[in-house]
């Protein structure tokens, strides 16, 4: 197996796939870390400095790691606080 080495994204010729990975891992952690297990697309772009489109496409690139849909009584009791 050949380690990556050290240096920048571009230099590896996977910049886009690296930023998947750290989108991918950002969000994780977000959810694994906040109290309220709900979390928007507008809130994780708003966090995490992406856009919509890239973080949906993340997310549902990768559903065995991220649940999406929420409950109704989950939602009724996110939106009354």
């Amino acid at each position: 197996m050949n380690p990556m080495k050290a240096g920048s994204r571009e230099e590896h010729g996977n910049a886009d796939r690296v930023d998947e990975f750290d989108l991918m891992a950002a969000i994780w952690i977000l959810s694994s870390l906040d109290e309220n297990p709900v979390m928007t697309y507008r809130g994780i772009v708003d966090r995490v400095g992406s856009t919509e489109e890239n973080v949906r496409r993340a997310v549902f690139g990768r559903r065995e790691l991220f649940r999406t849909g929420v409950p109704k009584y989950r939602l009724d009791s996110w939106k009354s606080t």
